[in-house]
């Protein structure tokens, strides 16, 4: 039997209410807050969509 290395795409959405002086402003906080905390941590109930890509190479046995 051959093994094939597949790929999985999973796309996740969680969404959030940030009280800014402007969308800017919130967009900066939001990318704060995810890239300096986990408060904003994805789980498997963010996952909107899961894909498999089609093309898969054969990486034998």
């Amino acid at each position: 039997m051959k093994q094939y290395e597949m790929t999985l795409v999973a796309i996740s959405e969680k969404r959030v209410k940030i009280s800014a002086e402007s969308a800017e402003a919130a967009a900066q906080m939001v990318e704060k807050i995810y890239t300096e905390t986990n408060i904003l941590d994805f789980t498997d109930r963010d996952v909107t969509d899961v894909s498999i890509l089609a093309k898969a190479e054969d990486v034998g046995m």
